[in-house]
């Protein structure tokens, strides 16, 4: 029985050996499922956190394009607009207007002006004044800088219309034509580097614009400069003898604005010059 007993112990003990065994075998078996699950679990995590990394520099670079094209975007915005505003305004349509009218039809005390008269306006007034009843004209004077600048599309003001600028040809020797000039239907206009542009006529003449009407009475010391006649030598006539020339001659004075000028002095006329114009 004893033996019995100790063949038993030895049983008892070899199994419970096993158990330990069995039991380490166990536990490495956990532990080493464990850590592959460990392994697992971190490559996992180590893939995510690859895959958000990835993410993230491609967020950041995108993120950074993003800033660059802005910048360029606005760069070229920074770079066109200042461009866009000065050809706009470079493009701006000019709108071309006469130099402001010099001579006031009020008060024509001191100048020189342009007129036009024919032989029964000058009279005797009721207080026995020699007067002369004129058409008192003058040009349409453009500024030089304005004519330098106009170009086609633009609008100038010119015989009292506005015409559009279809064309503007420019010559060396200051003659500047509007819509083909006087031969396409246009405008000449010339200067002559007194810094503004004056309109010409077929005989180069000046064009003359009526400012108004008036009654000049005529200086004590007045003298008429005749050179209007061609077939006759010029002549100075003094304040009777152009009363007598105007009330009596059989001569056709063309008094036109383009042959006739006229100077006041103290309110008072004191030459008038009629030249030939053909």
């Amino acid at each position: 029985m004893k033996h019995k007993h100790n063949c038993n112990g030895k049983l008892t003990r070899a199994r419970a050996a096993g158990i330990v065994l069995t039991a380490f075998v166990g536990t490495l078996t956990l532990a080493g499922c464990g850590a592959a699950e460990n392994g697992a679990g971190s490559s996992d995590a180590s893939t995510a956190q690859s895959a958000a990394s990835t993410t993230q520099s491609a967020a950041a670079a995108a993120t950074s394009e993003q800033a660059v094209a802005d910048k360029s975007e606005s760069a070229e915005v920074m770079t066109s607009e200042p461009a866009s505003a000065e050809a706009s305004i470079s493009r701006k349509m000019l709108i071309v207007r006469p130099l402001p009218e010099t001579l006031d039809i009020d008060n024509l005390t001191d100048c020189t002006f342009a007129a036009s008269f024919s032989p029964q306006d000058v009279y005797l007034d009721d207080d026995g004044a020699l007067v002369v009843d004129l058409e008192v004209y003058d040009n349409e004077l453009f500024d030089m800088v304005d004519i330098s600048q106009l170009a086609t599309g633009d609008t100038i003001v010119i015989d009292g219309d506005s015409v559009t600028v279809d064309t503007v040809e420019r010559s060396d020797n200051g003659y500047v034509q509007i819509n083909g000039g006087l031969d396409g239907n246009g405008y000449d206009l010339m200067t002559d580097d007194s810094g503004v542009y004056r309109e010409k006529t077929w005989d180069d003449e000046d064009v003359f614009q009526l400012i108004g009407k008036t009654v000049l009475p005529v200086d004590q010391d007045f003298t008429f400069d005749d050179s209007s006649d061609l077939d006759n030598p010029a002549r100075e006539l003094y304040a009777g003898d152009f009363l007598e020339e105007m009330q009596n001659s059989e001569k056709d004075y063309a008094c036109s604005p383009q042959a006739c000028t006229v100077r006041v002095a103290g309110g008072k006329i004191v030459n008038i010059t009629l030249v030939y114009v053909p």
